[in-house]
């Protein structure tokens, strides 16, 4: 004898349940959301950083150049927000080189090289006589239109004086260390006092010959070791 099975009318849901599976899932999507925004809150800037990249490379859910800012609000695209950078704002060496290119055109004669590391520099013999810190006067044309340049950079002032080898020794110059500072020094005195530089720019260094250009065997060598370098420093300014 076969048995049919019964059924409930009532036990049966005519239209099914499967709306709760996507009401618990919208629910769980709410709460994640809502977690997600609370840590946003309260984490640092570094660690939010590090979670805008994260989003970036692996969900791509932003528009390109947008990012989060560390308050957990959303900024604007970062070419509206990031500072307008100052494309007129060459870098040190190529003010240095743009400044001796002036230069050398004014003097008729490369008078002024530049080093690989944008220093400016200028042979000892055009402003002091061997073995002397005084100013030659043939040099201070050199120093009046170097003075010109620098009251239209926004950059400090190193300068630095260098010797060859040979040693000296004399009541005014002990050895060279004296000598390369003294010639720096007197640089320095003449921007301020004649070339109106503000003191708080500017600088002097001595290093004697611990930073030849050339090896010291050769007069010629010697001759392009003994030589003052101007170094413009990047926000040394007042």
């Amino acid at each position: 004898m076969k048995v049919r099975p019964h059924f409930i009318e009532d036990d049966v849901d005519p239209q099914g349940a499967g709306w709760l599976c996507t009401f618990n899932d919208m629910m769980t999507l709410l709460l994640v959301f809502f977690v997600m925004l609370f840590s946003m809150g309260t984490v640092g800037g570094r660690e939010m950083i590090n979670f805008q990249k994260a989003l970036q490379s692996g969900l791509s859910v932003l528009e390109k150049g947008s990012q989060f800012t560390a308050e957990g609000s959303r900024a604007e695209p970062s070419h509206r927000a990031a500072p307008a950078k100052d494309n007129g704002d060459p870098s040190l060496k190529e003010w240095a080189i743009r400044m001796a290119e002036r230069i050398n055109q004014k003097e008729g004669m490369p008078i002024i090289q530049i080093g690989e590391q944008g220093q400016i520099r200028m042979d000892n013999q055009i402003l002091f006589s061997l073995g002397s810190a005084e100013l030659n006067p043939n040099g201070l044309p050199l120093l009046k239109n170097l003075s010109d340049e620098f009251r239209n950079i926004p950059y400090g002032i190193r300068i630095e004086g260098h010797t060859d080898n040979i040693a000296i020794q004399t009541a005014q110059y002990p050895s060279n260390w004296e000598l390369s500072i003294a010639r720096a020094v007197n640089v320095v005195k003449y921007l301020v006092s004649h070339g109106h530089i503000a003191p708080q720019r500017l600088s002097a260094a001595g290093y004697a010959d611990a930073k030849p250009v050339l090896p010291n065997t050769s007069f010629a060598n010697r001759a392009r070791n003994r030589r003052v370098e101007v170094i413009l420093l990047k926000g040394k300014t007042p």
